[in-house]
């Protein structure tokens, strides 16, 4: 049996063009005394081309659509290729200048990372619609994850990062469970909670 998901995600590798937003000034305008164009003008540009460069690139490039067809072994994915549920050996929230709630980031066997960066109330590069077929997604996912760890009554090797002294070690699946209760759970306490806070 397989299922079709298809939504809109930023692309982590956009990163890069905010990192252009920030150094670029810090690099145009020694560049620009250097050269020794002192005026006013010169600097303002090159302050603002690097802005609104990265501002630029940071949109058209950051934009991403994924489609995701899973059947028993694994997921196909439009944006990352092939994915067996046996690879995964690390699930988390994403990087960490990016952990909004739905977005994930896991880990394969081969070292690469697959991560999709969502917001769940909607932004630029995905809708409310999006994060809820993503959620999904999760949902489904996490089922998958489970399923196969039951039946394989094993654990696969853990990062180095999650294999700290005192830390306990947990499958994918596992890890992938705690971060849908972590997307399920409201981005801000209601209001209905508050009185019980005082």
């Amino acid at each position: 049996m397989t299922r079709t998901f298809k939504f809109r995600f930023q692309i982590s590798r956009s990163i890069r063009y905010v990192m252009l937003m920030v150094f670029g000034p810090f690099v145009a305008i020694p560049l620009a005394f250097w050269v020794g164009t002192i005026s006013f003008i010169p600097v303002i540009i090159a302050v603002l081309l690097p802005l609104v460069a990265g501002l630029v690139l940071t949109i058209k490039k950051g934009k991403g659509y994924d489609e995701i067809e899973m059947d028993d072994t694994g997921f196909n994915s439009l944006s990352f290729g092939r994915v067996d549920y046996a690879d995964v050996t690390e699930v988390g929230a994403g990087p960490w200048w990016a952990q909004t709630k739905p977005s994930m980031r896991l880990t394969l066997r081969s070292g690469k990372k697959v991560t999709w960066l969502l917001v769940e109330k909607g932004s630029l590069y995905n809708s409310i619609e999006d994060a809820a077929t993503f959620r999904e997604f999760t949902e489904a996912l996490s089922a998958r994850l489970d399923l196969l760890h039951r039946t394989q009554r094993k654990r696969p090797p853990i990062s180095q990062a999650a294999a700290m002294p005192g830390a306990e070690q947990e499958t994918p699946a596992g890890q992938l469970r705690n971060l849908v209760k972590r997307n399920s759970t409201a981005a801000w306490p209601s209001l209905s909670a508050w009185p019980s806070a005082w």
